[in-house]
């Protein structure tokens, strides 16, 4: 987390100042990862884009504390959030923030990034970046996510024996997979 605070009164008219891990902690504790996800989980029904890019927005920010991380995940938020993005699977700009997501969620955290495969980020990414190969914004998220789903999970590394995705993703990013495995 960076050094981000936030100054505002309190319920006295005190002033506090508040880190972004508290705000993330006090969202979580008061139910707020399961109210985003219902959102998100609504949007995808209403067809909103403009509200699920400003969910998956918020919830990115959320994913920032290690905690949120795994509430995410013990939530079933990842399987929200692909199949999110089979009702907004033509449109990359929800894509890339749904990505965004799952890069955050799976940051160091082997465990979440297994259960970022198994709920089908790795598919998604690689379709994405096969149907919009000129949208170089979610290319590149698509990009990051992959890093962070494989650099500490070696399971994860057989999306990249897919011949498609390896050379849109030389394209885009540089090696970061080392010497390719057999």
């Amino acid at each position: 987390m960076g050094s981000s605070s936030f100054i505002g009164l309190g319920s006295s008219g005190e002033v506090i100042e508040l880190g972004l891990e508290e705000i993330c902690r006090m969202i979580a504790e008061n139910s707020g990862i399961d109210v985003v996800l219902q959102c998100i989980s609504d949007t995808g029904m209403q067809n909103n884009k403009a509200a699920a890019i400003a969910l998956c927005s918020l919830l990115s920010k959320l994913a920032a504390s290690d905690a949120n991380k795994s509430a995410i995940v013990e939530k079933q938020g990842l399987n929200t959030l692909i199949q999110l993005s089979s009702i907004f699977a033509a449109d990359p700009a929800v894509l890339q923030e749904i990505m965004s997501i799952v890069c955050v969620v799976s940051l160091r955290s082997s465990e979440n990034a297994a259960s970022a495969m198994e709920a089908g980020a790795g598919d998604l990414a690689v379709e994405a970046m096969l149907r919009f190969p000129t949208a170089s914004q979610m290319q590149r998220q698509a990009c990051l996510m992959i890093r962070n789903l494989v650099v500490h999970n070696p399971e994860n590394r057989q999306i990249h024996r897919r011949t498609d995705f390896q050379l849109l993703y030389d394209h885009y990013h540089p090696p970061i997979f080392g010497s390719q495995p057999s």
